[in-house]
């Protein structure tokens, strides 16, 4: 994701100081990917806490 993001003239997390607003923008749009990657759609309306469908019980 790093390499990806690096590719197409994007910053990573690490790439800011923490804790800024531009660090924790850049933070969303990277755990955003991150979470299309593996398949999920981080715009979804799902009212679940980890975005799978899977609730505590799995």
């Amino acid at each position: 994701m790093r390499a990806i993001r690096k590719a197409r003239g994007k910053q990573n997390p690490e790439d800011l100081p923490a804790g800024t607003p531009p660090c924790d923008e850049v933070c969303e749009e990277f755990l955003e990917g991150m979470l299309r990657m593996m398949g999920g759609d981080p715009d979804s309306p799902d009212d679940e806490e980890d975005g799978f469908g899977v609730g505590a019980a799995g």
